[in-house]
């Protein structure tokens, strides 16, 4: 774990899965771990199947300082570094928030299931073949899978 500015007020924690969204706030502590759990379910409590994207946000709140002299302001305005992460600042009141934003893809529950939770339109592939919608990929029975989302939408008609 680094070291913590002085100035840091709060450390912001937002995550959103198919719309169901947790906030967490923390104090100024270094290495600080939080466990979050899903529960597979979206913002309408259905429950969740294949994979999804966690959406994930981290907030760092300062205080704003006002700055007398141009000279100083033009030395701090936009100092945020590593332009691979996704930023935004929000100001409220007296503070700002330097957000961060990141992805990652999750497993919902299996995606095997009942005729018409499958996503399917209500038909199911077999009780031995699994569909994810979710990545496109059709789970087979003995272990391979096929990715749709890699092959042609064109429908070809043999006769």
């Amino acid at each position: 774990a680094g070291r913590v500015p002085a100035s840091l007020r709060r450390v912001h924690l937002k995550i959103n899965i198919k719309g169901r969204v947790t906030r967490v706030s923390f104090g100024p502590q270094s290495g600080q771990i939080y466990r979050f759990v899903w529960d597979k379910r979206d913002a309408y409590n259905r429950l969740i199947k294949g994979s999804v994207t966690a959406e994930i946000e981290i907030g760092y709140e300062y205080p704003l300082v006002y700055y007398s002299v141009r000279s100083q302001w033009r030395q701090s305005f936009n100092r945020m570094s590593d332009a691979s992460i996704s930023r935004s600042v929000y100001r409220r009141g007296r503070s700002a928030t330097f957000w961060e934003k990141k992805s990652s893809e999750i497993k919902g529950t299996a995606s095997s299931s009942p005729v018409g939770e499958a996503g399917l339109g209500g038909w199911s592939v077999s009780v031995h073949h699994a569909y994810d919608p979710g990545s496109g990929t059709l789970v087979m029975g003995d272990g391979d899978s096929i990715k749709f989302r890699d092959k042609s939408k064109i429908i070809q008609s043999v006769v």
